[in-house]
């Protein structure tokens, strides 16, 4: 006699981002990303199911899964299909600035990552300094900094701008959503 499996699954998304997704896809948007996510709980474990557009990137991300298992920043692969990710399920929560431990916990985390691959390039290589100044430039557009303080703080930066910098493993996915 076969074991029951229990098995459900839910949708990780908010109703509001599955209606943009939806409103995407019925607009034809060719560069919508096509991504989904559920909690599945299979016997009482649970697991996050990501569907992604490609095999590509799927084995892309099974890769960058793998690489980082033992340091323990990203979530562990369980399984890998054709277009799927199986991952441990890692309850998320905002961080609170002011808690302690949280800077300490983000700094090892982004560590670990840039830590992997470091080499040092020259600054011109990276754009870092033009995108700084696209930033400071719209943060005065807006009318954030003043036409002073963007003058001081963008003069400030040309002043310590490094020849050089240091660059690891290319990993950005800390925003806030």
């Amino acid at each position: 006699m076969a074991a029951r499996i229990a098995y459900r699954q839910r949708s990780l998304e908010t109703p509001k981002n599955r209606l943009r997704r939806l409103w995407r896809r019925v607009t034809a948007h060719p560069q919508a990303k096509v991504r989904h996510a559920y909690l599945v709980t299979v016997n009482g474990l649970e697991l996050k199911r990501v569907v992604l557009p490609d095999s590509r990137i799927t084995s892309q991300l099974a890769a960058v899964l793998e690489r980082f298992r033992e340091d323990d920043v990203l979530p562990a692969l369980v399984a890998q299909y054709t277009s799927e990710l199986w991952v441990e399920f890692v309850e998320g929560e905002r961080i609170r600035p002011g808690e302690p431990g949280t800077a300490a916990a983000v700094a090892r985390a982004f560590a670990v990552l840039y830590r992997a691959d470091a080499r040092q390039v020259p600054e011109a290589e990276t754009g870092v300094h033009a995108e700084l100044c696209r930033d400071l430039e719209f943060l005065r557009e807006a009318g954030v900094l003043d036409r002073r303080l963007h003058h001081r703080v963008l003069a400030g930066a040309e002043r310590l701008r490094p020849e050089k910098i240091w660059v690891g493993y290319d990993y950005m996915d800390a925003i806030v959503p």
